[in-house]
């Protein structure tokens, strides 16, 4: 009798054990991570695939890596409130935020400045008055410092015309300058410093905008408030760890800090950008 009550007693113990298993699998939740495709999809999950990895294990959830070819792609899915969370531009924020109430939470403490830049042996290309006229490579129309704020700042400020031509990635923008394929690109500073020195050596800067803020990781409203102060202050609690430098290094994020619409994004809704907001890749 004490032996089948042992086995009784072995038996509801491994049941317990299993059904526990079953509903904290099923009580483990599932976000997504959209990420702007300013380099090619492959790179974006080499430099975003160790940063979501070490997240999801510290929030205890799995974090889907969301990647696009294009970034007029990713607009599509961002504007239609598709991923849960979101890196993107700051003007894509503003878009977001109007079109689905996604609220910033965390970017990384640097501005950021737009440049235009040619090959560094061009003779030809010294500044921004040898464009009149002419081809300029960006990535695609609503990068935000790589072709949307410099367009808006060549046409009306500058008053250069010239021809748009995108080529989907800041790296193609970047390569194409290299290869003399197109005389001069739209760029960011963040993006051109993660570019290894052998390429940057090739590229001259001919014009730099006024700095703005980084690209912010946004969130839907449909997530939790109390969920994403979690979120928030772990991405900032890991980017101190020096054992995590590289990780933060990859995704554009050396130093991230808190952020809110009203003090970072809402001065950007005063530039007059929407004309120059497009829809082509």
């Amino acid at each position: 009798m004490f032996k089948i009550r042992l086995a009784a007693s072995v038996i509801s113990l491994l049941l317990a054990f299993f059904f526990c298993g079953e509903i904290h699998a099923q009580t483990r939740k599932t976000y997504t991570l959209a990420v702007i495709p300013q380099v090619p999809p492959v790179e974006v999950h080499k430099r975003w695939g160790p940063f979501v990895e070490l997240l999801s294990k510290e929030l205890n959830c799995d974090i889907k890596l969301v990647t696009y070819g294009t970034i007029p792609q990713f607009e599509v899915d961002l504007l239609a409130g598709t991923p849960d969370f979101s890196f993107m531009n700051p003007y894509q924020a503003v878009m977001a935020k109007r079109k689905q109430g996604y609220r910033p939470l965390v970017k990384d403490k640097t501005d950021v400045y737009g440049y235009i830049v040619a090959n560094s042996k061009s003779e030809r290309i010294n500044s921004i008055k040898d464009l009149q006229n002419q081809e300029i490579g960006f990535p695609a129309p609503n990068a935000f410092f790589a072709s949307l704020y410099l367009r808006a700042l060549l046409t009306e400020k500058e008053k250069i015309r010239f021809t748009a031509r995108y080529l989907k990635t800041h790296a193609n923008v970047y390569r194409n300058v290299v290869q003399g394929t197109i005389l001069a690109g739209g760029a960011a500073s963040s993006t051109l410093g993660a570019e290894p020195q052998s390429l940057k050596e090739h590229l001259k800067i001919i014009y730099r905008t006024p700095p703005l803020t980084s690209h912010p990781i946004a969130v839907h409203p449909r997530i939790s408030k109390s969920f994403c102060d979690t979120f928030t202050q772990t991405v900032i609690r890991l980017s101190r760890d020096s054992r995590n430098k590289e990780i933060f290094a990859a995704i554009l994020m050396k130093e991230p800090v808190s952020t809110n619409y009203t003090r970072d994004l809402l001065p950007l809704e005063k530039l007059g950008l929407e004309k120059y907001w497009g829809n082509g890749e």
